[in-house]
């Protein structure tokens, strides 16, 4: 069986918006990884009054029911030591093991099998912050997961691999832009939380025969990211709203009940949708909660 099973591989980006996964067959063929039907699951997190977490868009789902008790990027909430969703505590974790294990499940859906992984993570992440990221892979069910370095021996289970690394392996690799051995390339990685900036080497083929490619220096801004650029145009857009109807942005600002925060959010993805539509035209409009005519 366990022949059946090798060079397959599971390459997971758990994002602080949306994780991605991709399958990779024995003979280098690749796929993206469906979860519940979808290429892209959405890293948000909802606490049900039975203390099940859901994910994706079930999660999504289930929030606009009742927004308190979910949490669209638990990535961002790393650092804390408890995350509060309705009436129950969550670490973070827990919140980032329910995507993995998702994410895993969907693997052993498609192959049979949880094949290895390597999950990324930033380049900035510090060892406590690694450390979360293990936990939950422990806690999703998957094997232990070890730093993808450049010396020692292969280590067992999840690799931990460094976003800009694997950002220079995909541009080597599947855009086939060589980087000679010695030779350095500079990632700018603007994210959904963050933004990270970091220059890596080639410095040859590593103990498992990868390309070997070490972070020499990095750096970023933990507090922007497109979360941040959400949150400018929900400013700009509430202005607008503010200057004709007044109460109905204080609602929207500062909800006061389970209703104005499930309007919140409603608005919150309102605004977040047209953001994305300005990538593929030059208007779009956002609509406001409460019957008032759409921004644009």
């Amino acid at each position: 069986m366990s022949g059946q099973r090798d060079g397959f591989a599971l390459g997971v980006d758990l994002g602080t918006s949306n994780t991605v996964a991709v399958l990779r067959w024995p003979d280098g063929r690749t796929r993206p990884l469906l979860v519940d039907g979808e290429p892209m699951v959405p890293s948000g997190v909802y606490a049900d009054t039975d203390g099940r977490l859901h994910v994706g868009r079930d999660a999504l789902r289930l929030a606009h029911a009742d927004p308190d008790r979910y949490e669209p990027n638990p990535k961002r909430r790393v650092d804390e030591p408890e995350v509060t969703l309705g009436d129950r505590r969550h670490t973070p974790a827990e919140l980032l093991g329910a995507v993995l294990r998702a994410v895993g499940e969907a693997a052993v859906g498609a192959l049979g099998f949880l094949p290895p992984a390597v999950v990324t993570c930033p380049a900035t992440w510090d060892a406590d912050r690694r450390q979360v990221l293990a936990e939950a892979l422990a806690l999703a069910g998957w094997p232990s997961a070890a730093e993808h370095t450049l010396s020692g021996p292969t280590p067992p289970g999840t690799r931990l691999l460094r976003e800009p690394v694997a950002a220079a392996r995909y541009y080597t690799e599947v855009l086939r832009r060589p980087v000679p051995v010695g030779e350095s390339v500079a990632v700018f990685d603007f994210g959904g939380g963050t933004l990270d900036v970091a220059v890596v080497r080639n410095e040859g083929a590593d103990p498992w025969g990868d390309s070997g490619f070490r972070v020499i220096s990095c750096g970023g801004l933990d507090d922007l990211g497109g979360l941040d650029l959400d949150a400018a145009l929900l400013a700009l857009v509430g202005a607008r709203v503010a200057a004709t109807h007044p109460a109905q942005w204080a609602r929207l600002s500062e909800p006061a009940d389970t209703t104005q925060r499930r309007e919140r959010l409603q608005f919150v993805e309102h605004v977040r949708g047209a953001k994305e539509m300005l990538s593929r035209t030059t208007a779009a409009p956002a609509a406001v909660p409460g019957g008032r005519p759409p921004c644009r």
